[in-house]
């Protein structure tokens, strides 16, 4: 059966318009956004453990807000305004992996790209992948995660290095044509955890990884900057440096970051460095927030205003010494609903004024503003306060409108991106809460020893530590029984070492307690992995009845309908997949299937070459051409696909299968061994694979590596005629002639009627 991955990358261009130079009006714009990276680690804002002289010196040259916060402190959202200028509320991406930017977003990229501007992003990380709707109006997006998407090593560190991201804009600054002003964003993402920062940098700061991740960023940046620097670029620029978000660190009992609102993780580093002109050097003190990185680009670049943003234009504040009444009485909104949406723990919203921090929730917090630490709350000693700024918290939620049709849509990722999703922990089961109102739910801050048992167990399973995982999140459930997500995780680690009866078990306490479009796709993927497939389908149906927009399960749905030949089964949920989800190629891939099984092969291939030229990282498409092409006799090119398809998807053991057949015709003995060791690594029960093995090391004459592989063999089952026999040939090659005959004869007496 096709394996069960399909992926959906969406991408959206601006009309091209005429070139013109750059100027003072038509400055190059540069965001450089920092993932995970606290305020209070950057030197330019009193950090002394990290080396930070990029970002140190670019707000010496510039502009640096002292009070600058994220609108959530999580990648997808916190980005999603960033590039909108609008407050979550207003875009609809309020956590990360539910929903992305659809197609009625207007993004940063959109709007200069139709103004004239050549456009470029350059990312480091899954979470900003063009899968969220990042990709509108950028000319070109680098995004490929290379091996760390799936590779058996890397797969739940879906990131790369900084040093990969920044070549990549650099290659481009070098190769566009034209002298038109360009926008371009980097995105690291080397600060987010895990902490493991190349040397020098880990070596400097052994005792503080987080912080050695932070120098190692900065010098990343530096690159950059040196770049600019050398094609005379600079000064023309604007370049904007922000975090997405900060680090918990232990700040409050929050280990790292997406649960509660503390400055640790929403106060982050915000420098703007103007184009030649502007003043240099000041410090904004007003509170500033992420969406107003749009308006201040349109002013920028002289683009007409939008008063439909939630941010401002921050120009007019740089050489102002005290900030206008305007500024002085502007708030600043950020919420988490991570808690809400994961636990059914209360959500936390927060408003930043002049002189307070509003933290509101089961349990409301006020801190004064230079109180750093936030150590000292105010809410029961100055209850008038805390009325006044709950009022207007209240006030400012009321006017946030939500999302124009198409502004927000539902996620549709490949099921191995959801794997990996799921193991870093942004994509998981929200539970069905009746409200968004704090009455009567748990406030988070209490239960921070939970989560931190969740998340613990979640990250020693992420690393292949599933005794030590599946221990804690007993633990949690222990302690909270109404907890889903544990039971879930619990389910994919107990599956992952290869119980799955008791992964079954654990699912079905999982639907039993929510009877979901997720808990119904995990008890899925668990039944069809048990050998029962035809529950599996039931379950896909009953999980696509109850949200029949969800990309997994149609997925995955399909391709147990296509792998149990039920083809007109298969006909009919491909035309109802379309009505929902018109844009999710595995329908395509599925009809491509039905022409070639039809005998309309022509007309299927040209269906799947249509798919991958739209989509070249749909593994699935390139593993049928694959298949196509082995039957008709191509192996140059069906070689071709099958590596396509492991680029995307390097866990694809089909089609390292046909690659072995097919290296094993070509006598390229090397090639199949190293695929085989790949199978076995993940299968090391696999008999017949060990007979190629030993077969190919023996083809390469590496005798002792072959009498290791034919043992193996031989241990699965004594009594294999055929390893039985290589190995007497293997024997008589390491000069043990006696034991080879042994050997031989036992092996005639094995196949003898």
């Amino acid at each position: 059966m096709f394996s069960l991955i399909v992926s959906l990358v969406g991408c959206s261009g601006a009309p091209e318009a005429t070139p013109s130079p750059v100027t003072p009006d038509r400055p190059n714009v540069l965001i450089v956004t920092l993932d995970t990276l606290r305020a209070d680690y950057v030197g330019a804002y009193g950090g002394t453990v990290a080396m930070t002289p990029t970002l140190d010196a670019l707000a010496r040259a510039g502009v640096r807000a002292d009070r600058a916060y994220t609108v959530t402190p999580l990648t997808i959202p916190a980005h999603s305004s960033l590039f909108t200028g609008l407050l979550p509320p207003r875009h609809g991406v309020q956590d990360n992996g539910d929903y992305f930017l659809g197609p009625d977003a207007v993004t940063l990229a959109e709007r200069l790209s139709a103004a004239g501007y050549d456009t470029m992003a350059s990312v480091g990380a899954e979470v900003t992948s063009r899968h969220w709707g990042f990709a509108q109006g950028f000319g070109a997006y680098f995004d490929d995660m290379g091996d760390a998407r799936m590779g058996a090593e890397t797969r739940w560190q879906v990131e790369r290095r900084g040093d990969l991201v920044v070549r990549d804009a650099v290659a481009w600054l070098d190769e566009r044509e034209g002298a038109g002003p360009w926008f371009a964003w980097v995105h690291l993402f080397d600060c987010h955890d895990p902490y493991d920062a190349p040397e020098p940098f880990r070596s400097q700061l052994p005792e503080q990884p987080y912080a050695a991740e932070v120098s190692w960023t900065d010098a990343q940046l530096g690159a950059l900057v040196d770049a600019l620097k050398a094609r005379g670029a600079y000064d023309n620029t604007w370049i904007f440096v922000m975090a997405d978000h900060g680090e918990g660190l232990g700040s409050h009992g929050e280990a790292r970051h997406g649960v509660l609102l503390y400055d640790a993780t929403t106060r982050v580093p915000f420098v703007i460095k103007p184009a030649a002109g502007h003043p240099a050097g000041s410090v904004l003190t007003t509170p500033v927030s992420l969406v107003d990185v749009v308006p201040t680009v349109l002013a920028a670049a002289a683009l007409p205003p939008d008063p439909s943003l939630d941010g401002v234009d921050l120009a007019p504040l740089f050489a102002v010494g005290d900030a206008p009444p305007s500024a002085r009485e502007r708030v600043i909104y950020v919420e988490s609903l991570y808690a809400w949406h994961h636990y059914g723990w209360a959500p936390q919203r927060a408003l930043v004024d002049a002189g307070h921090k509003l933290i509101a929730s089961t349990t409301p917090e006020v801190y004064a503003i230079d109180d750093r630490r936030e150590a000292k709350n105010l809410a029961s000693s100055q209850p008038a306060l805390t009325q006044v700024l709950q009022a207007r918290l209240a006030a400012l939620r009321e006017g946030l409108v939500g999302p124009g049709e198409g502004a927000r849509t539902a996620a549709a990722m490949s099921p191995a991106v959801v794997a990996q999703l799921e193991a870093l922990g942004y994509l998981t089961e929200t539970p069905d809460v009746p409200s968004e109102e704090v009455v009567g739910l748990p406030d988070p801050v209490s239960q921070l020893p939970i989560l931190g048992l969740v998340e613990d167990g979640r990250r020693a399973i992420a690393r292949g530590d599933f005794a030590g995982g599946l221990a804690a999140l007993d633990a949690a459930m222990a302690a909270d029984p109404n907890l889903l997500e544990p039971r879930l995780i619990r389910a994919f680690a107990l599956a992952s070492l290869g119980r799955l009866d008791e992964a079954v078990r654990a699912a079905e306490e999982a639907l039993q307690m929510r009877r979901s479009s997720a808990t119904l796709t995990a008890l899925a993927n668990l039944r069809v992995a048990s050998g029962d497939p035809g529950e599996g389908v039931e379950l896909f149906a009953a999980a696509i009845e109850l949200d029949p927009y969800q990309a997994v399960p149609w997925s995955r749905y399909l391709l147990l309908l296509q792998g149990l030949d039920r083809r007109d089964d298969l006909a009919a949920a491909i035309a109802q997949c379309r009505s929902r989800l018109p844009d999710l190629l595995v329908a395509d891939v599925m009809a491509a299937h039905l022409e070639l099984v039809g005998g309309d092969v022509a007309v299927g291939v040209e269906t799947l070459r249509r798919v991958v030229a739209t989509n070249p990282d749909e593994p699935v498409a390139w593993q049928m051409l694959g298949a196509v092409y082995r039957e008709q006799g191509d192996a140059e090119a069906a070689e071709a696909a099958f590596l396509e398809e492991l680029r995307i998807n390097p866990g694809a053991l089909g089609a390292r299968r046909y690659l072995v057949a097919l290296y094993a015709e070509q006598k390229r003995y090397a090639e199949q061994a190293a695929q085989l060791e790949v199978i076995l690594r993940a299968e090391p029960g696999d008999r017949l694979s060990w007979y190629a093995l030993a077969q190919a090391r023996f083809n390469l004459k590496e005798y002792e590596s072959a009498d290791a592989a034919v043992g193996a063999c031989t241990a699965i089952d004594p009594d294999d005629p055929r390893c039985v026999m290589l190995h007497a040939n293997v024997l008589q090659k390491l000069g043990r002639p006696d034991e080879a005959r042994a050997e031989a004869e036992r092996a005639r007496s094995l196949v003898a009627p």
